[in-house]
This record gives C-alpha cells, sequence and structure tokens, in this order.
C-alpha cells in the first residue's frame, strides 16, 4: 500500500503536524545564487494529494511536491535526507535544492539508467505542479515516464 507524503521547505508549511523535518547541512552548493539547503518538512497526505494538489498544506503549491511510496518511514526518510547531494560531471559531490519541485524535476528529465534508479531510490511516483499542471512521474525502467493529472 503506498502512502503519500509531502516534501516542502519548513517556512511554507501551514499547520500541519510533521512527520519529520530534515534540517539544512553545510555543504558547497552546485553553482549560482541558489538556496543549495534549507529545513524540510515531511509530511503525511492524503491519498488524493496525488490527484489535487489543491488539498497539499503549504504556501505556494508551486514550491513542494509529493512522493508514493510503500517503504517504511524510517527507509523513506533516509532516502530524502540523502538526496541532498548530487555528483557533477567532475564527479564532485554537491548540495543541490532536492526540495525544489523545479530542479527536482530537472533532474527527473536528465538522469536515466542507474542514477534515475538511484533518485526514486523506494518513491514509487514523484508528483509537482508544472506551469500549473499536477504532474505525476514514475519510474519506467531506465527513464522517468511524466503523466499530467490536472
Amino acid at each position: 500500500m503506498l502512502t503519500v507524503y509531502g516534501v516542502v521547505r519548513s517556512d511554507l508549511l501551514l499547520g500541519v503536524k510533521e512527520l519529520v523535518r530534515i534540517p539544512a547541512s553545510v555543504a558547497s552548493g552546485a553553482g549560482g545564487h541558489v538556496v543549495a539547503d534549507t529545513d524540510v518538512s515531511v509530511v503525511v497526505l492524503a491519498d488524493n494529494a496525488l490527484a489535487d494538489s489543491s488539498v497539499w498544506p503549504w504556501r505556494q503549491k508551486s514550491q513542494g511536491y509529493v512522493v508514493a511510496s510503500s517503504a517504511h518511514e524510517p527507509t523513506l526518510k533516509s532516502h530524502l535526507r540523502g538526496l541532498r547531494r548530487l555528483q557533477d560531471d567532475d564527479g564532485r559531490w554537491r548540495a543541490w535544492p532536492w526540495f525544489d519541485p523545479r530542479y527536482l524535476r530537472l533532474a527527473l528529465c536528465a538522469l536515466e539508467g542507474q542514477a534515475l534508479k538511484a533518485l526514486f531510490g523506494p518513491v514509487a511516483c514523484f508528483g509537482l505542479l508544472h506551469e500549473g499542471v499536477l504532474e505525476l512521474i514514475e519510474l519506467d525502467g531506465q527513464l522517468a515516464r511524466f503523466k499530467s493529472v490536472s
């Protein structure tokens, strides 16, 4: 059975009990003026959060995303914590804004094979808003499959 979780910057969460708060860590960023790490909250959501972003309990719906997983909560928490770093083209591990759905979507579009499988880990699907449309992204073999919901 899949459980739906919300992943969002802690400062955007509105009146919902956190399952876990993943604190920011000190790391070198992946360039630019993008915040590479911040406190991130993970919350349990109703199943309909995969089909209706209006039930997401955070301000600025486009600033968070949902994941569906059948993994035990500690396994998912450990996986999400591990997403904070990606290996760049030079082989260096860099912090990246894993909590920001825009950057998550870029990674899901760019990665394939084992790197994509590692990004998914125990996650059955990611759900995020892209240009106002709720998309569900699933692993399909070696590639990510995008499906518009709304």
